[in-house]
């Protein structure tokens, strides 16, 4: 993405840190902005078989961190990189993982079909196999604990409000679409947008994970 993630980590001032940023399109890499922050650029196909191998490579990495990204991959690739990160003793922060709680306010009638076909979305293959959607969480966490981590859970939902008309347009355009929705129910949540009258709550989890055992400094 374009570095959220880092920039709102690097704003709890640890200047010695590097960061390593992935991802497979060079262009989001070029994009990606983290003031006063080292950072490195990496071009890796994470949903390759032997990604993690290869960003490990890299050197020096003493933790894993992601935002926005655990729902979209698949059960496979969490096995792998839980794996991944247990061989090297890293710990691991996902934050912003859906967790499938979404919450209208109003409600409306269309709400529950809207929400059903969207889901059905979620599990759609995004480049990584089946997606695990909603079921994400807590699938990283059994894949973690079951390799004996110590793994924290915590809330981390978005709600939005009045405020957030534009945030709200788009996750609106987005269930619609995902949902095939009648053009009714977004004329309704539309207007209701514009009057200031909608709100929204949209479940997400973060779960950061710690090894047990000492983690290594070294890697090779």
């Amino acid at each position: 993405g374009s570095g959220a993630n880092v920039r709102y980590l690097a704003s709890f001032g640890r200047p010695w840190v590097r960061w390593v940023l992935t991802d497979a399109d060079a262009a989001i890499l070029d994009a990606a902005t983290v003031p006063n922050a080292y950072i490195e650029r990496r071009r890796v196909d994470l949903a390759a078989p032997r990604s993690l191998t290869a960003a490990g490579r890299i050197g020096g990495i003493d933790g894993i961190a992601a935002s926005a990204f655990a729902d979209l991959v698949s059960a496979d690739w969490v096995e792998r990189l839980a794996a991944f990160a247990a061989s090297r003793r890293l710990p691991v922060l996902i934050a912003l993982t859906v967790d499938g709680r979404v919450s209208w306010s109003p409600k409306d009638p269309a709400d529950r079909d809207i929400l059903r076909r969207f889901r059905q979305d979620q599990f759609r293959d995004k480049g990584f196999g089946p997606a695990l959607g909603p079921y994400a969480p807590w699938r990283l966490v059994e894949a973690l604990r079951r390799r004996g981590y110590v793994v924290d859970v915590a809330r981390s939902d978005w709600r939005l409000g009045a405020g957030d008309a534009e945030m709200l347009y788009r996750l609106m355009d987005g269930f619609a679409a995902a949902g095939r929705a009648l053009a009714s129910w977004r004329e309704r949540r539309r207007a209701q947008i514009e009057a200031g009258a909608l709100s929204l709550r949209l479940g997400h989890l973060d779960v950061l994970a710690r090894c047990k055992r000492r983690i290594r400094k070294d890697f090779r």
